[in-house]
């Protein structure tokens, strides 16, 4: 499970990047809304092999035993990465850029700005994937698509940010990172404009990139707020966001307001994630797991 416990054989690593290969970076807050994307990702994709690659700092025992439960059920291979907890509770983190937000996200979000430090060399194409996404669709297309820039994103949520990617679905090149040390640039930069940032990972990754990026089509990380704020600025036309409200292949529940485990959400597809939470029950039982749908307060966005 882990990539350095023993008894992984040598060249496991290796004998598994010939499949589609995913990365998300995840606390313990975040573990069972992770499986419940992974067993949404198998039930619209059952015949596909697939490693997924998570890096923590703050795994138990529990969550590894969890996700262990999780990945022989599912047939995804499942490694775990364990990073120091350095620089990453250093930078700061906070929504809006107000000091009363902050603490709202977790540190371990700034990993995605550093996949290129802790992933196995020869991986080298991968989908950057946020744990509060329920996959609802074929995936075969993304897993066959060319990559022909360092990542491969959606546009933002269409508030005058039409022109920045969003870091929770990114197809991309890590090759490419490698070549532009991105995990060194966003540390320096982290380590002296973290307070700046309103949106973290996704802040930094859009200051080295630019517009070095593509646009997907909508349906790979379809945002309700596309649909709520749809005549405001936005990278797609109105017909693209009802196109892809109808029949999205990745839900992001990115807003805080839209958790699916939020007891009150209204979000349209709350049932995706319930659904697939529903069958993790038996995986989960004598298990002392941090199950954001247990807090009676909101979690985390």
């Amino acid at each position: 499970m882990d990539s350095n416990t023993p008894g992984l054989a040598p060249g496991a690593l290796r004998q598994e990047l010939v499949r589609p290969v995913l990365a998300s970076a995840i606390d313990r807050d975040y573990v069972v809304p992770y499986a419940a994307m992974l067993t949404s990702l198998r039930e619209h994709n059952p015949h596909v092999g697939v490693a997924a690659f998570v890096l923590h700092y703050d795994l138990v025992e529990d969550d590894r035993r969890f996700l262990e439960a999780v990945s022989d059920r599912t047939g995804i291979d499942i490694i775990l990465i364990r990073i120091p907890a350095f620089p990453f509770r250093s930078f700061t983190t906070r929504r809006h850029n107000t000091i009363a937000g902050k603490g709202n996200m977790s540190p371990i979000s700034y990993a995605k700005a550093f996949l290129d430090r802790f992933l196995p060399t020869d991986v080298g194409r991968l989908l950057c994937i946020d744990a509060d996404i329920i996959v609802n669709g074929d995936m075969a297309e993304i897993w066959q698509m060319d990559v022909t820039s360092p990542v491969m994103a959606v546009a933002n949520i269409p508030r005058a940010h039409s022109h920045q990617f969003n870091s929770g679905f990114m197809l991309l090149d890590l090759a490419e990172w490698r070549r532009w040390e991105i995990a060194d640039i966003a540390e320096r930069f982290l380590a002296r404009y973290s307070d700046s940032l309103h949106s973290h990972d996704q802040h930094v990754l859009n200051l080295i990139f630019k517009d070095r990026w593509q646009r997907l089509d909508l349906k790979w990380n379809y945002i309700e707020e596309h649909f709520r704020l749809r005549k405001n600025q936005s990278a797609y036309s109105e017909a693209e966001v009802i196109a892809a409200r109808e029949a999205p292949i990745i839900v992001h529940f990115a807003a805080g307001s839209a958790k699916p485990w939020h007891r009150h959400s209204r979000h349209p597809r709350v049932d995706l994630y319930r659904s697939c939470r529903a069958k993790l029950q038996p995986l989960m039982a004598g298990l002392a797991l941090k199950d954001p749908q247990d807090q009676r307060w909101p979690s985390r966005s």
